[in-house]
């Protein structure tokens, strides 16, 4: 079993190693795309998964948004109340924030043990 101080080791190496290396490459490096084609897309495939359209309103919570590849698609639809994005790196999520520029995004910085949102 892991102690609390190798847990907090690695939530900091995988925090630094986002903030530091991945933030500012990852979506040209992943194709990441936000156009209307982009955004359908990903909706269709929430709701593929899900097997039923995705209500419209409420508050959807992206845990391990990173750069916000689904939570901005999901802010740019425009369908629910509120989309926050969760992630351990304030570097990725400012990535996020930025892409979403225009569109209701919120972001948190937060381990996923321990999520800034209510239940």
């Amino acid at each position: 079993m892991r102690s609390e101080v190798d847990t907090e080791r690695v939530l900091d190496l995988n925090r630094r190693f986002h903030d530091e290396v991945e933030a500012k490459t990852y979506d040209e490096r992943m194709g990441v795309d936000h156009g209307p084609a982009a955004v359908r897309a990903t909706l269709e495939e929430l709701e593929r998964v899900l097997g039923a359209p995705l209500p419209a309103g409420g508050t959807v919570v992206d845990v391990g948004a990173g750069t916000g590849n689904v939570a901005v698609k999901l802010a740019i639809d425009g369908r629910f109340d509120r989309v926050v994005a969760v992630d351990i790196s304030a570097g990725m999520l400012a990535e996020a924030a930025a892409t979403a520029r225009g569109v209701a995004l919120e972001t948190r910085v937060s381990d996923m043990q321990r999520l800034p949102v209510d239940d």
